[in-house]
């Protein structure tokens, strides 16, 4: 069985959602110049026995944009909201994403909050542990320069994601049910 999960990188412009794509696809830092539209990466992977694509969506930040990013949300199963602990506009402009994709997706969407730059300073952090509680969102402190807890992030979304593809699988479905209800009526003479 192969699945796919498209994860998308949205924020602010500058916050390092390209240096963190280029982190997890090739494991290096490359300061890149803003995304003009919307570029993907891909990557496999093998989960409990199942094959993942693991998609990764880098939206431009800026606002001319802003619109055909929403586009590439609606239909994801993840999204990495990033702020910069450089830039505390960040984190307002966070909590709008997080709000605009709670209102735009599907209630099973994931969304997490990743800290980017923790390798400059840590005046942010606090910040962003509020912002995570107060929007329901796991946070994941990281650094696209260092790669620190960039793994861990692309682990924790691949787990939560073949957990919920577990338990999906594990419920009977509406068709199945059915299938039942009339094989068990089958044999009966009205």
């Amino acid at each position: 069985m192969k699945e796919q999960v498209k994860l998308v990188f949205v924020g602010m412009t500058s916050t390092g959602k390209s240096s963190l794509i280029q982190r997890v696809i090739q494991n290096q830092f490359t300061q890149s110049s803003p995304t003009i539209s919307v570029s993907c990466e891909s990557l496999q992977f093998k989960r409990n026995g199942v094959n993942i694509n693991l998609q990764l969506w880098d939206t431009s930040g800026s606002e001319q944009f802003q619109q055909l990013s929403q586009t590439y949300y609606r239909s994801c199963n993840a999204v990495a909201v990033v702020c910069s602990v450089d830039q505390q506009d960040s984190f307002v402009r966070a909590t709008q994403l997080v709000h605009q994709i709670r209102s735009m997706s599907d209630d099973n969407i994931r969304i997490y909050l990743l800290l980017n730059k923790i390798d400059l300073q840590t005046s942010g952090i606090v910040t962003a542990n509020k912002l995570a509680d107060a929007q329901f969102a796991k946070l994941f402190k990281v650094s696209a320069k260092t790669g620190e807890n960039v793994q861990q992030f692309i682990e924790c979304v691949l787990d939560e994601f073949t957990e919920s593809l577990e338990s999906f699988m594990d419920e009977p479905s509406v068709e199945v049910q059915r299938a039942k209800m009339f094989c068990c009526c089958q044999g009966k003479k009205k």
